[in-house]
């Protein structure tokens, strides 16, 4: 529950003021959440064994994004239905990673802070995210 309230803190609170002040550096880590680079993400690609989640926004969804990756836009739904998310993410140990739009966005370390809140016990926090993927060669769609 602690986490919970944390993460509300950090939503209703420090997120506006770091949009008012334009600093939108991505935190360099997510307290319960394994960072992880594009080397970690592809081979969790290859193997298969994640779920991929993009917290960018709709457009920038659907201009491309990891092959199969579910989205979820946090800005626009700051918190989520969590009915929702246990129906389309019901195991709680399933390797989750969750990226956006590299080190100036902050919606995968929200996403990340979300998903640990929530119990899921294997979050990865892919911090450069899709421009770390794109950059390294590996495929969009």
């Amino acid at each position: 529950m602690t986490n919970f309230k944390n993460l509300l803190f950090t939503l209703i609170f420090l997120t506006p003021i770091a949009a008012f002040s334009g600093e939108h550096t991505a935190p360099a880590s997510v307290e319960g959440a394994k960072i992880i680079d594009a080397a970690e993400a592809k081979k969790l690609f290859d193997e298969g064994t994640a779920v991929f989640v993009d917290a960018r926004q709709d457009s920038a969804y659907e201009e491309g994004r990891i092959p199969g990756a579910i989205h979820l836009d946090v800005k626009i739904k700051g918190t989520y239905d969590q009915k929702n998310l246990e129906k389309n993410l019901p195991d709680k140990n399933a390797t989750i990673v969750a990226y956006c739009n590299g080190e100036k966005c902050t919606r995968a370390s929200m996403a990340s802070a979300f998903f640990v809140s929530a119990g899921y016990s294997n979050v990865r926090y892919f911090r450069t995210g899709f421009p770390g993927w794109s950059a390294a060669g590996n495929p969009i769609e």
